[in-house]
């Protein structure tokens, strides 16, 4: 009777720290999504006035990874968005769908769209990115992408 009583106390102890633990890693998810939230707004607000102006918003040491295209470093990601910008991409948005966090990185999934200058969609499609928490703040730091539109 004695090991029943105690087994059923610790189960019980174990339930509610388990319980605490998820609720903390919720919480903690929802927290940086909303953060995250921001950043793209802020990556898109800067797009669509400078294009190369978004590389502020990467981390020190991140890698673009464009379709049929090389790594892309630190260095480079503002030349990289600067032709687009200069292609005719004048405008994207950006769809977060998922966000799984931890306390240094955070990975995001999601849509984006891209427009011309006339607000028509150029292309769309899905995207991967790592985020970073670089001194307390959370940064682009793997970005990766691919279109959902059939190859011409």
């Amino acid at each position: 009777m004695n090991v029943t009583k105690c087994f059923s106390k610790n189960l019980v102890l174990l339930v509610l720290f388990l319980a605490f633990c998820l609720s903390s890693f919720a919480q903690s998810n929802i927290e940086v999504r909303e953060k995250i939230n921001l950043a793209n707004k802020e990556f898109i607000k800067i797009f669509s006035e400078s294009g190369g102006g978004v590389a502020a918003l990467y981390a020190k040491d991140a890698m673009v990874m464009p379709p049929n295209s090389d790594f892309i470093k630190s260095e480079g990601i503002a030349n990289f968005w600067n032709g687009a910008f200069n292609a005719g991409i004048k405008k994207v948005n950006l769809e977060t769908v998922d966000v799984e966090a931890s306390d240094k990185i955070a990975t995001e999934t999601g849509k984006f769209t891209l427009y011309d200058a006339n607000d028509k969609v150029i292309d769309s499609g899905k995207y991967l990115v790592l985020w970073k928490n670089e001194d307390g703040k959370w940064k682009l730091f793997r970005d990766i992408w691919n279109s959902s539109s059939p190859g011409k």
